[in-house]
């Protein structure tokens, strides 16, 4: 009887560190944004992402990137993900890196996710002067000095972030059209597919050009203020038809995945500055 009972009582307990692990964007739960912190108390921190951006100072300091890689699809595989909150996308076969923007050292490609919303009304993490876009796609790359994700994820520094909006169109982004594709394959949560390989540089060239600069963190928990925050302002097209695929995934609640965006957070003491060069940025 009491062996039973300890197996109760560590059944109870291993749901209970589940439990706390896990988190939603639906903001009325109480594993919603509102409550990240009571798990992950990194997220109540003063210098936490996104954030709307109202006023930024032109810095001459910030350069264009240099991008390595990103336009090669020979010999690559490359993976999309529902990971329940988000679409991911991983590659093998070749390493990304990506230099330049005043980052201070190298950074290499780790993954790229989207967050959106359930219209096209909202659905970006950050907004500028207080508007939404219909999509945010982060670029997520790692420091090479710590040699690993895992290393560099809660250091200073260790990551950094390009940030694209994407704004409605009224034709398809060819671009986009095979991660789009890759979507219909995907509903449930921890299903993965097989995109055909298509140039990431091709599809971001849209957005490069002026950008916004500013340090924070991770979107989601544990929200760690390792970020090297870029958030360009130009947008990336993309139709309502093929933004509709998105808004077609479920998430590990079997809810429809959407609206998975953090609420802007405080700047506090922070500045934002703004890179007001044209498109600068290379690739090779």
């Amino acid at each position: 009887m009491m062996l039973v009972i300890l197996q109760i009582l560590s059944i109870l307990q291993l749901l209970s560190v589940v439990s706390s692990s896990s988190w939603c964007y639906d903001e009325t739960q109480n594993d919603g944004p509102f409550h990240w912190y009571t798990h992950y108390e990194n997220c109540d921190d003063n210098n936490q992402s996104p954030i709307n951006i109202v006023n930024a100072i032109e810095d001459d300091d910030l350069e264009g990137f240099r991008f390595r890689n990103y336009e090669v699809t020979n010999g690559v595989m490359e993976i999309l993900k529902n990971d329940g909150h988000s679409a991911k996308l991983t590659c093998s076969g070749v390493q990304m890196t990506l230099t330049g923007g005043d980052l201070g050292e190298t950074f290499i490609f780790e993954q790229l996710h989207f967050h959106w919303g359930h219209d096209d009304s909202l659905g970006s993490e950050h907004t500028v002067n207080g508007m939404a876009y219909p999509m945010e796609m982060h670029l997520v790359h790692y420091a090479s000095s710590y040699g690993s994700f895992a290393n560099a994820v809660d250091k200073p520094n260790g990551l950094a972030v390009l940030g694209f909006f994407f704004q409605i169109s009224e034709f398809d982004n060819p671009n986009l059209q095979n991660l789009v594709d890759a979507l219909d394959v995907i509903p449930n949560t921890d299903e993965t597919a097989t995109v055909a390989p298509f140039s990431i540089y091709d599809l971001i060239a849209y957005g490069l050009g002026p950008y916004y600069r500013y340090y924070g963190s991770l979107t989601t928990p544990p929200c760690y203020e390792s970020v090297i925050w870029t958030v360009f302002a130009r947008t990336i097209p993309i139709s309502s038809s093929q933004m509709s695929h998105f808004r077609t995934l479920f998430d590990d609640h079997a809810h429809v995945l959407e609206d998975n965006f953090r609420p802007t957070q405080p700047l506090n003491s922070r500045s934002v500055y703004y890179y007001a060069g044209d498109d600068d940025s290379s690739s090779s």
